[in-house]
């Protein structure tokens, strides 16, 4: 027990961190209300609504894929990649997710979860190009750790936590934009009109001429029609006068308190690597054979991608390795200061652990496991 504890520790203290950011700035809040002379409860609200906020955003926020340029891979396209998922799959007793291939360069694999339909896997063709069969193993059973231990999900509160600020405001405004936009689908469809919250006028004209060609109401049902649609206009106006500073207010005070807050959302999603990294290493039994790929697949990652591929930067969260490493000269770094200027930067803002982290404690488990061996 006290060693499932210890290894389960490491993400469990930097989830407890996230929070302890967000009690902190409450407890700061508390402080100065009481030191004013006012109600000192009030300071408690920022950490009532971080909650509320994450929470309020996975089911307001859209789930989208992480990329669109992918297809499946069917089973004749690939057979190997699916046998090794099959196998995987039936030692875990996990539902099979989609095998899907998109275009990133250097070998690389994504675990996402979607709102609807199953959960997916990502990989590149030059993972299934360079890898052998064991070592793909590894790689795949790396992001079935991801979608078991439900690290999407989790990062998404932690973010939600940190940015509820501005998140929450956003989001209420695209409810109401959605809201304002059925309601001016109605007014089209009497006869009447409005320029929609939020839209161009070309994309205006181009949704009108759409709404159009589907018809007019009959003129009893324009009569019942208009009168709710333009109380909800009036009250949806009111809203936005309303929510509008409330996100520029949160724009402010995210601007102020991010630094601490992103640095240690960053710091649970690299433990959250180093926790499916074992994970995958205990399932398949050859914690080796997962650092062997991790070292070859780090030498191919390439410095940059191809512009046409801008939402990968938003995937290193849950993909194996980030889809881009430093310029030789950036990991140089110039003098001594300057190379302790970028270790400790990127030391705090990456997304991974560096590689020689993660093959360090691939290497103890290993020698863990050959002295448990009788």
């Amino acid at each position: 027990m006290f060693a499932r504890f210890r290894s389960s520790w490491p993400v469990l203290g930097a989830f407890l961190l996230v929070l302890g950011v967000s009690a902190a700035y409450s407890l700061t809040l508390c402080a100065l209300l009481w030191w004013a002379g006012l109600p000192w409860w009030l300071g408690l609200v920022p950490f009532g609504l971080s909650l509320i906020g994450a929470e309020s955003l996975h089911a307001l926020g859209k789930n989208e894929p992480p990329t669109t340029d992918t297809f499946v891979i069917e089973r004749d396209d690939d057979p190997r990649v699916h046998a090794v998922l099959d196998r995987l799959c039936a030692l875990t007793d996990q539902e099979r997710p989609v095998l899907r291939l998109y275009g990133a360069e250097g070998p690389n694999a994504v675990a996402h979860v979607p709102d609807q339909g199953p959960a997916c896997v990502y990989v590149t063709p030059d993972l299934l190009e360079q890898l052998d069969n064991r070592q793909l193993e590894a790689v795949l059973a790396h992001e079935l750790a991801h979608l078991t231990h439900r690290d999407q999900r989790v990062i998404a509160f932690a973010e939600g936590m940190s940015q509820w600020m501005v998140n929450l405001p956003v989001s209420a405004l695209d409810l109401l934009y959605r809201a304002d936009e059925g309601l001016w689908v109605l007014a089209v469809r009497s006869g009447t009109s409005w320029n929609p919250l939020f839209d161009t006028v070309k994309e205006r004209e181009e949704k009108e001429e759409r709404i159009r060609r589907s018809g007019r109401f009959p003129v009893p049902v324009r009569v019942l029609v208009l009168g709710p649609v333009f109380l909800g206009r009036v009250l949806f106006g009111g809203a936005a006068l309303v929510i509008l500073p409330a996100t520029l207010a949160g724009v402010v005070l995210f601007l102020l308190t991010s630094l601490p807050s992103q640095i240690v959302v960053l710091r649970l999603v690299r433990r959250r690597e180093l926790a499916a990294d074992r994970a995958a290493a205990e399932l398949t039994g050859a914690p080796t054979v997962l650092a062997s790929a991790l070292a070859s697949m780090t030498e191919a990652i390439p410095v940059s991608q191809p512009k046409g591929l801008p939402g990968l930067r938003a995937m290193d969260a849950l993909s194996i390795l980030p889809h881009t490493r430093p310029h030789r000269r950036d990991e140089e770094g110039g003098d001594g200061f300057g190379r302790g200027w970028l270790a400790l930067r990127r030391r705090a803002f990456s997304t991974h652990p560096p590689v020689a982290v993660r093959l360090d404690a691939l290497r103890e488990l290993a020698a863990r496991r050959r002295g448990a061996e009788p």
